[in-house]
């Protein structure tokens, strides 16, 4: 019962934050920055959590496998599908107040409900072991070693669950999320051929040699867009925001905004891996060169 109370007063007070930016008497410009800072938040971080470090990784090696000639155009193609799921799962909670995983459990009955909670329980264990993954290759880059950038990153996680309501927990992603600037700075820097991008656009090519392993990267990325996890996060994120049926156009724009935000963010790590679109091919061509060599020698 206390659970239940402290949910619903955490819940109350996330609330009154979001409703008392709305509805503050400002105009012009203040009143526009306060409601895109109050608007901000599910939405937005679903949608850039699919940059997360398996979906880095993901968009890099793709690039530097394949160039950009397929996967750029595929995943800017990718956004409205993401926003469209994103957008009806925010506007089946926002209106019954439910979560997914209820509002499933409902009206389809035990199996279908228990069904989900347990794949996403799964799914949920397979997306931290990468974050984990992610996060220690980062710090093991900075000098630290493995077993005190694992604790380091558990203490995190843990004290980011625990000590933080949502409020805090969204501002924070939010500011995470922003980081993902430093892709496009990156993908700046390797000068990246407009005529190229604009060619992969109109030919939508793939290497004649890579055709038959590219289906799997095509998987890869359109399962990185529409991950089921966010069904569910974006759901209970509107619920805890304070988003109700009035508030659906906020939300819309917050959920377009990341998905926009997000496929951009994706393009330009795969530019980032095209970088290394030659050096993969002259690796690959050595490397072949090299085992041929030694089968003969042999």
């Amino acid at each position: 019962m206390s659970e239940i109370q402290s949910t619903s007063s955490s819940t109350e007070i996330n609330q009154s934050k979001f409703h008392s930016i709305v509805t503050k008497h400002k105009t012009g410009w203040k009143r526009r920055l306060l409601i895109i800072w109050a608007l901000m938040g599910p939405g937005f971080i679903a949608a850039m959590a699919d940059n997360d470090a398996g979906g880095v990784i993901s968009y890099a090696v793709t690039g530097a496998q394949f160039g950009i000639g397929l996967f750029i155009p595929l995943v800017i193609c990718l956004a409205p599908l993401t926003f469209t799921i994103q957008e009806m799962s925010m506007r089946l909670c926002a209106v019954t107040q439910e979560g997914f995983s209820r509002l499933a459990l409902r009206r389809y009955g035990k199996f279908w409900g228990y069904y989900h909670i347990s794949t996403l329980a799964f799914e949920n264990l397979l997306t931290l072991i990468t974050e984990f993954i992610g996060m220690t290759a980062g710090l093991i880059l900075l000098g630290i070693p493995l077993l005190p950038s694992t604790i380091i990153c558990l203490v995190l996680i843990v004290a980011f669950v625990v000590f933080t309501g949502y409020w805090t927990k969204e501002r924070i992603a939010l500011f995470v999320g922003l980081l993902n600037v430093v892709f496009l700075v990156v993908a700046g820097m390797t000068h990246p051929s407009m005529a190229a991008i604009g060619h992969a656009f109109s030919a939508w090519n793939v290497p004649y040699l890579l055709k038959g392993s590219v289906i799997w990267y095509v998987i890869a990325t359109i399962g990185n867009a529409i991950a089921p996890w966010m069904i569910f996060f974006q759901g209970s994120g509107t619920i805890d925001k304070g988003v109700t049926a009035k508030e659906l156009r906020f939300s819309r724009i917050d959920t377009a905004i990341g998905c926009i935000i997000q496929v951009i963010v994706a393009a330009g790590i795969i530019l980032c891996g095209a970088a290394l679109f030659a050096t993969y091919k002259i690796l690959a061509t050595h490397a072949h060169l090299t085992s041929s060599v030694h089968l003969i020698t042999v």
